[in-house]
């Protein structure tokens, strides 16, 4: 590696031919800084008993320093990653903190770490994976205008995990409403992977039901026979005609439900579809 010192671990392991014994290396090996490219040539001294014939000396058990590892950084899902994601280091690299990449914690997740938590010599190809712990939120339900609950209205729930309808309270609509849903600051909250970073109040949504009124004008006649009305809404009804009678409004079990133009008497307080009846009163000529 550039820059990097060369120790005595770096060199190989000499076998000298026999007549012959190894003295040093040119350059020095040891302290040596690495800046390029380099050769390093083996001195020899011929033993003083013997005459033999300088051979080329044989070079066994060399080590390698090419050999590389890749290191690659990934993640869970939970961060993201801000720096560099994969390494190519020489065998023995020292690893330290400074090599990873910033770990950012997505919504609703915090004290990201990696697994595995290693650091030290590089000997093989590693993978490290960015991790973090998901929040955990408190959850509170409120009835709202037209109806109440059963079950435990507060709970915990992890981000990103999954709500069920077991642990939703029920809801018991009051007379003439529809329970429409769960809202939080006016947007629905559908059942599921719970996806608010943060606590949270949801309050019961409902609608008004609607009712069909059929009209019977008895002997006259009427524009249109059947209006739907919405519970606890003032309403207006067409008002029948006949030729022989003048209409006084409209009546259920005998008792006037509008005025003589058609307008109610008081917001719609039935729960199911009725009918209207029509009490002519006799024209009196003069």
């Amino acid at each position: 590696k550039e820059k990097a010192e060369l120790v005595t671990a770096d060199v190989p392991r000499l076998i000298c031919k026999p007549g012959f014994h190894f003295i040093d290396w040119k350059p020095q090996v040891q302290g040596t800084i690495v800046t390029s490219d380099m050769v390093f040539h083996a001195q020899y001294q011929k033993d003083p008993k013997t005459s033999s014939v300088a051979e080329e000396p044989v070079v066994s058990n060399v080590q390698d320093l090419s050999v590389m590892h890749t290191i690659r950084f990934v993640t869970d899902g939970s961060c993201q990653l801000d720096g560099m994601e994969q390494l190519q280091v020489e065998d023995g690299y020292e690893l330290t903190e400074n090599d990873f990449p910033k770990m950012i914690p997505l919504e609703g997740f915090s004290n990201p770490y990696w697994d595995p938590a290693y650091l030290g010599s590089v000997h093989s190809d590693l993978v490290f994976k960015a991790k973090a712990s998901r929040n955990n939120y408190t959850v509170t339900f409120l009835p709202g205008k037209y109806g109440e609950l059963k079950g435990i209205s507060t709970f915990t729930v992890p981000y990103g995990s999954r709500i069920t309808q077991v642990q939703i309270p029920q809801v018991v609509p009051f007379s003439g409403y529809t329970f429409a849903g769960w809202y939080y600051n006016s947007q629905v909250v559908n059942n599921g992977k719970w996806s608010i970073a943060t606590n949270a109040t949801l309050t019961a949504k409902w609608t008004a039901n609607e009712y069909t009124i059929t009209l019977d004008p008895g002997a006259g006649s009427v524009s249109k026979t059947t209006v739907n009305v919405t519970y606890d809404e003032d309403f207006t009804l067409p008002v029948p005609t006949n030729d022989y009678g003048v209409f006084t409004g409209w009546l259920y079990n005998d008792e006037p439900i509008t005025d003589s133009t058609g307008h109610s008497l008081t917001k719609w307080n039935f729960t199911s579809d009725i009918t209207l009846a029509v009490d002519w009163t006799v024209k009196i000529y003069t």
